[in-house]
């Protein structure tokens, strides 16, 4: 049975860089590598990507499979969003999941894209959608709260820790007092912020 055409780009992202493995899969269902290479994770290293990808490949289809890193990965995939290209974005658990499937011994990034690439195409895979405005600002708001309480935590510990101590120096406890207060406020700022885009 003759089979299409198929073009990954596997991505792996790292808040540097991101290491890439473009393969094809012909007619026949040859699979070859067409290229790799390593960008910068800025603007200009997308646009350089772009570039290097267009030369490449021979039709529209072209499927970017990104393995999700933090947030690294975030900015590649709505400057490919912007630009009509397929995405598929997996969580690293995912990615990690499928590699270990394929009893890859080596860890590298740039292993890991050619995993990516794999991945792409031998699954069908969910395209990428990106978040609503709204929907990015709760996120990073709720983020935030939550640190913002992490921090709370840590100090108010170490308040305790101080109030327990021989001959603390008063100005220590004023101001790490001052300091969880100035967070709780934080936090109730945050709070409103969140409730008000809700």
């Amino acid at each position: 049975m003759r089979e299409e055409l198929k073009q990954v780009c596997g991505i792996d992202m790292a808040s540097k860089k991101f290491d890439v493995c473009f393969k094809q899969r012909d007619i026949e269902g040859n699979v070859a590598i067409k290229g790799t290479r390593t960008f910068k994770n800025t603007p200009g290293g997308f646009m350089e990507y772009l570039s290097w990808i267009d030369k490449r490949k021979k039709e529209d289809y072209l499927l970017h499979v990104v393995e999700a890193t933090g947030v690294y990965h975030e900015n590649l995939c709505y400057f490919l969003n912007d630009r009509s290209e397929r995405i598929s974005v997996q969580l690293a658990q995912k990615a990690k999941y499928f590699i270990k499937s394929l009893n890859i011994k080596t860890k590298t990034d740039k292993v890991d894209a050619a995993a990516l690439a794999d991945m792409g195409m031998s699954r069908k895979l969910d395209p990428w959608k990106p978040l609503s405005k709204n929907f990015r600002d709760i996120r990073d708001l709720t983020r935030t709260l939550v640190r913002l309480k992490e921090h709370v935590v840590v100090a108010s510990s170490q308040i305790h820790a101080l109030k327990a101590s021989h001959s603390v120096r008063e100005e220590s406890l004023s101001l790490m007092t001052d300091l969880v207060k100035r967070q709780k406020e934080l936090i109730d700022s945050c709070e409103r912020c969140i409730f008000e885009l809700i």
